[in-house]
């Protein structure tokens, strides 16, 4: 069919073009298109178009085109414009195909489709004839899909794969021509588990035990299990089996669930092996700790409220016992707020699966909403005293059961009273910190006294009531909680007022048959842990006095034996001398006495040194008691002894996820020093 000439009139073309450019413009309406596009007709006379009763609106349209001297290279403009391809093929020359967007274009790579979401995909040609479409998934053709554009609604798995569109063009002979293919591909999901591990798993030596870790994730996620933070060669099932457990078995699991939208890990889950008979309770049987470890705090020198007389006896008695029966002990006295909470912290890092902990606080104290305070030695009148001025006993339990110890025996020996609201309203309307419980079949709390009663000393006994009592059993060679029963007993036995106004009461989770007596496997990381923080780091056990070729012998231990922020340094062989002590910082108190001429000074305040502790030892002329004249001078330096080397002292700043942290704004070294000289006669 010939192709009319562009200058000739809409109606001067051959009759079989105008037959078929008539039911073109009739198919969808598109002579309404035409015509609104070449807005020389008036609303009113496209609705004549619409209504002629002896012309189609095609015709009708054409005929007046026609009229009003419309050619032929007008109409194709036009028809160009509204993309009526199918009608303008009859009136130009035919055009090359050509495919001017490919699918994918614009993307680096791959496609990605949520899962369930729409995959949408598009291609453009130009040609006349128009082009005509067909897309292919995967080489088979797309059924009805013969748009330029590709829309596939709920996209799954089945449906991944490579996509491409084959576009032809209606000639002699035809043309067929494919665009470039695109991967479309569900968008990766990081893996989200849907089935944990349990919490703790117990089993007897011998059986078998199964862990399970499941979750959804695209692509198929890789899992990997871990004990004790090593991974486990070849365990890469959602399902890790161990047949016949050993001790070696023992430790914490958890699993790693990745692909490559991202990993996550299970929560740790316990396998805790024991060896007990099937047929129930063996008194006989006996656990093992890594180690055991204690921290005891006795508070008495209050600068606030009334002084105690026991507490640092308390202590010492407690700590006695426990040295006795294998454990490490941390005993410390007299802490501000800051320096409870850094002890603790360095208790807790004696912690971990393993080990039996055990915390010993004496002091004052009291209750409130059902929550246990202790009260530090800088907190404020009983007036004015708030939640936060104290440390709160979930506070230690919840840090301590983070690092899982085997058992956590907690001895709270102090008063429960509720403060009284007409003297400290305040503390009724605070809203305290809250922290989560932890819940193990680990713990035991004993209390000295119960609900809004106090707990007792008596200014005639050494120690406290609970002290007393606890002395006598703590190292009874009985599971823990009946060690605990028989304080309770004790102290109800006792004839006395104090006693009888007095009653212990306990918090048990504990499970298993725990002894404080129980033997010792030893762990080297926590030995060396705690050899830091009580060992007094003294070169020499001599102290030489040059100018006047005079030795004085010197030992070094604890205050009293237990006291780790407190050091006794025993002299000898200075008794015909007057002797002065000077220490540059002024946080340390010295206390200096003699007994049969040996001398015996005490430094107190160890927890509150910014640097190392450093003595001056001066020597005087005992016959002159005036003037007193130097006759010799030497250094002892004590580096950083015991507990100082921990920095109680450093401020701790509390997250919002309870987690500790440094407060670095504060400098190691105080510049605030000064000399401390103590006197002490010959």
């Amino acid at each position: 069919m010939a192709i009319p000439d562009p200058s000739l009139l809409v109606m001067d073309i051959s009759y079989s073009i105008f037959r078929s450019l008539k039911m073109r413009l009739q198919e969808d309406n598109a002579w309404r298109v035409v015509a609104e596009n070449f807005k020389i007709f008036r609303p009113v006379d496209i609705w004549e178009f619409a209504h002629c009763t002896s012309q189609s609106p095609s015709e009708k349209l054409i005929f007046e085109l026609h009229e009003r001297g419309c050619t032929v290279r007008h109409l194709c403009i036009v028809l160009r414009q509204c993309q009526l391809f199918e009608a303008l093929s009859l009136l130009t020359q035919p055009e090359r195909l050509e495919i001017t967007v490919h699918p994918g274009d614009g993307t680096d790579g791959d496609i990605l489709v949520t899962l369930d979401g729409e995959l949408n995909l598009k291609c453009e040609a130009t040609g006349l004839p128009p082009p005509k479409y067909q897309w292919y998934h995967e080489n088979e053709e797309l059924f009805e899909q013969t748009s330029n554009t590709l829309v596939i609604q709920n996209f799954s798995f089945d449906e991944e794969g490579l996509y491409y569109c084959c576009v032809t063009q209606d000639g002699d002979p035809p043309t067929e021509v494919f665009t470039s293919s695109v991967n479309a591909k569900i968008r990766p999901e990081p893996p989200i588990i849907w089935k944990e591990p349990r919490a703790q798993e117990v089993c007897r030596v011998g059986s078998d035990v199964i862990f399970t870790c499941e979750a959804s994730a695209h692509p198929p996620p890789h899992y990997q299990w871990f004990r004790d933070n090593t991974p486990l060669s070849g365990q890469n099932n959602y399902r890790l089996t161990i047949q016949g457990v050993t001790q070696s078995d023992q430790g914490e699991y958890k699993c790693s669930v990745e692909n490559e939208a991202g990993e996550v890990f299970s929560r740790l889950s316990e396998l805790v092996i024991y060896e007990e008979p099937e047929d129930g309770d063996n008194d006989t049987y006996r656990y093992t700790a890594s180690e055991k470890v204690a921290l005891l705090i006795g508070n008495d020198v209050y600068e606030n409220m009334g002084r105690l007389n026991t507490p640092s006896n308390d202590v010492i008695s407690v700590a006695t016992i426990l040295h006795q029966i294998g454990f490490k002990v941390i005993a410390l006295h007299n802490l501000t707020l800051t320096e409870m909470r850094n002890a603790i912290k360095e208790f807790c890092n004696l912690l971990s699966r393993g080990v039996y902990g055990v915390f010993y606080f004496v002091g004052h104290g009291f209750e409130i909403s059902g929550d246990k305070f202790m009260l530090p030695v800088d907190a404020p009148d009983p007036t004015r005293y708030l939640r936060r001025d104290s440390l709160c006993e979930r506070e230690l339990i919840y840090k301590a059961q983070k690092k899982n110890p085997q058992l956590l025996l907690v001895l709270l020996d102090m008063c429960l009273k509720t403060p009284d609201q007409e003297s400290n309203p305040i503390i009724h309307k605070e809203k305290a910190l809250m922290y989560p419980w932890v819940p193990r079949r680990n713990l035991l709390i004993g209390y000295a006294t119960t609900n809004n009663l106090s707990a007792y000393e008596v200014d005639t006994e050494e120690n406290g009531v609970y002290a007393t009592h606890l002395q006598r059993h703590l190292a009874d060679d009985l599971p823990v909680e009946e060690v605990m029963k028989r304080v309770r007993s004790s102290i109800e036995s006792e004839n006395s007022s104090a006693s009888k106004q007095q009653i212990p009461c306990a918090f048990v989770t504990v499970a298993r048959r725990f002894r404080l007596t129980d033997p010792i496997r030893g762990d080297p990381d926590v030995a060396k842990a705690y050899e830091r923080i009580t060992t007094v780091s003294v070169d020499t056990t001599h102290i030489a006095f040059e100018n006047i070729r005079k030795f004085a012998n010197m030992t070094c231990m604890p205050h009293r034996g237990w006291l780790h922020n407190s050091l006794d340094i025993n002299l000898t062989g200075l008794e015909s001398f007057n002797v002065k002590f000077l220490v540059m910082c002024q946080n340390l108190k010295l206390c200096a006495e003699r007994h049969n001429g040996d001398l015996l000074l005490t430094v107190f305040n160890l927890q509150k040194t910014k640097m190392p502790v450093v003595i001056t030892i001066e020597l005087c002329d005992p016959r002159d008691q005036v003037n007193s004249i130097l006759m010799d001078n030497s250094m002892l330096d004590l580096h950083y002894p015991l507990i100082s080397s921990a920095d109680l002292w450093r401020p701790i700043i509390l997250d919002t996820d309870h987690s500790e942290l440094w407060d670095d704004s504060v400098e190691d070294v105080s510049p605030d020093y000064d000399n401390f000289m103590i006197d002490l006669e010959s």
